[in-house]
């Protein structure tokens, strides 16, 4: 199928083999999608979900425009986003195998990474205030001007996930080689690695259940929050400028380089605060250890 006008979809629409599309496509409250090969939104393309589309294990989805979800998106193949789409999640959207995003996406209610084999960020990943963006598989979040498998020029591009919502790594390896700005909630369950060209802003609350390890930049602005109640293993540079709360009994930070304590920050050791050979502490605000 090539559209170049206008699909509308009420009932129930089943691809077996390729759609290209330049024009509009509209799956409409009570529709039903299911695409088991390849769907193509080219440029131009403009597709409206507000019924459920669902992609099979087998479906290969490129996105090079507009895609806007409203209802429910459940991808268990393979979607790929190129640099001039644009997807915005205004309900339900599930990755179970594999996204790759070199374009931009917003979240507005429910995201979810479920499961997947690949999931690998390249450009923007923006998640509102009303969001809830979960990984149980984990994530890639990649350097500016990664090289990748589809040949995308990434000049001056970098993996950014902006968080203004509630950001969760619930389960597996959430791998940060950009760029991470928490403006709201981030919440670790499992295991986060920043690489040497990763950067983490905090700018609200930061928690870590888990293990985070630091091999980039953590940067934990004024007055604002990160609670360790696992362990953080800081191997570059950890710059705190608001509140670092170490957890009694379960709190551990092991500092193997450079802790910078700011004029505006506090950071209240209730664990246990490692300072190992070649970490060096370099305090000009307030540092508190105790034991409640």
């Amino acid at each position: 199928i090539t559209n170049v006008g206008y699909i509308t979809n009420t009932g129930s629409f089943e691809n077996y083999s390729i759609v290209n599309t330049t024009g509009l496509i509209r799956n409409e409250i009570g529709g039903i999608y299911n695409d088991y090969l390849t769907f193509n939104n080219n440029t131009s393309g403009n597709i409206i979900n507000k019924g459920q589309m669902s992609f099979n294990s087998n479906t290969n989805f490129t996105n090079y425009s507009t895609f806007t979800n409203d209802s429910s998106v459940i991808c268990n193949g393979t979607m790929k986003q190129f640099k001039t789409g644009v997807f915005t999640n205004n309900n339900y959207y599930q990755i179970v195998k594999t996204l790759k995003n070199y374009g931009s996406i917003y979240n507005n209610k429910t995201f979810i990474a479920d499961d997947s084999y690949v999931f690998e960020n390249y450009n923007l990943i923006s998640n509102s205030a009303t969001g809830t963006f979960t990984t149980n598989f984990g994530i890639i979040n990649k350097k500016e001007n990664a090289t990748n498998a589809d040949s995308v020029d990434l000049t001056g591009i970098k993996g950014h996930i902006l968080n203004n919502g509630t950001l969760v790594n619930q389960l597996r390896q959430f791998t940060n080689n950009g760029l991470i700005t928490n403006n709201n909630i981030f919440t670790n369950k499992d295991s986060i690695t920043l690489s040497s060209t990763g950067i983490l802003i905090n700018n609200n609350t930061l928690t870590n259940d888990s293990m985070i390890t630091n091999n980039g930049t953590i940067n934990n602005y004024s007055s604002k929050t990160i609670t360790n109640n696992r362990t953080i293993t800081n191997n570059s540079v950890l710059n705190n400028a608001g509140i670092i709360n170490n957890t009694h009994t379960t709190g551990i930070i092991n500092n193997n380089l450079t802790f910078n304590n700011k004029s505006s920050g506090t950071t209240t050791n209730y664990g246990i605060f490692n300072l190992n050979t070649g970490g060096t502490v370099t305090n000009i605000g307030t540092l508190n250890n105790t034991k409640t």
